[in-house]
């Protein structure tokens, strides 16, 4: 089994999510796979290269976080046109990780139950 790396543990939820790629004018709307404080797995049509993005995640009742991300892999979904993405979030200011934090620690109390 291959080692576990990642600093923050990823909670499973399906939230919608917009990414912005750095000098393009297209907004690509897709949902996360997973979610931590550090990262998230997303669904996208296409393949992002290692550019920094920004993604705005919507955390419902009106409230969102938006982060800059840089792409660490992409992996082609088997039997469709679109890829899973990996990021990895940039220099997350303190506001924003405590409002990420205690949202999931919400999401997986009620996952728990």
């Amino acid at each position: 089994m291959a080692e576990e790396r990642r600093r923050y543990p990823r909670l499973r939820c399906h939230l919608p999510v917009r990414v912005y790629p750095e000098g393009k004018p297209r907004v690509i709307q897709t949902l996360t796979k997973d979610l931590s404080v550090g990262g998230a797995k997303i669904v996208t049509p296409t393949s992002v290269s290692d550019e920094v993005v920004t993604v705005e995640i919507d955390l419902g009742k009106h409230q969102s976080v938006r982060l800059h991300a840089k792409p660490v892999w992409s992996h082609a979904i088997p039997n469709s046109e679109q890829f899973y993405l990996g990021l990895s979030f940039q220099k997350i200011p303190d506001t924003i990780r405590q409002l990420l934090s205690r949202y999931l620690e919400y999401l997986s109390s009620r996952h728990a139950k």
